[in-house]
């Protein structure tokens, strides 16, 4: 009887120990857990913030190709009036 009540006092230690480590290495995960989540809402106001001022750029390429249109039209109306 006094084995069965060491064996099973021994158990629970380790069931006790067992339990601490694991609350341990919850915590843990739940700190980079909380560090990943902040890692990523910054990379996706980043990429945010990327998409805008990639569609302002291409609307830029946009205006200029224009302008660079309207200037060879131009010099080639002016070519073509020299001649």
């Amino acid at each position: 009887m006094s084995n069965k009540i060491s064996d099973t006092s021994g158990e629970l230690e380790r069931v006790q120990i067992m339990l601490q480590e694991l609350t341990a290495e919850s915590s843990k995960l739940k700190e980079q857990l909380t560090g990943k989540e902040g890692e990523l809402l910054l990379l996706t106001e980043k990429e945010s913030k990327l998409q805008v001022q990639i569609k302002e750029l291409e609307a830029t390429v946009v205006t200029l190709e224009l302008e660079l249109e309207s200037v060879r039209a131009r010099k080639d109306r002016d070519c073509k009036q020299d001649h």
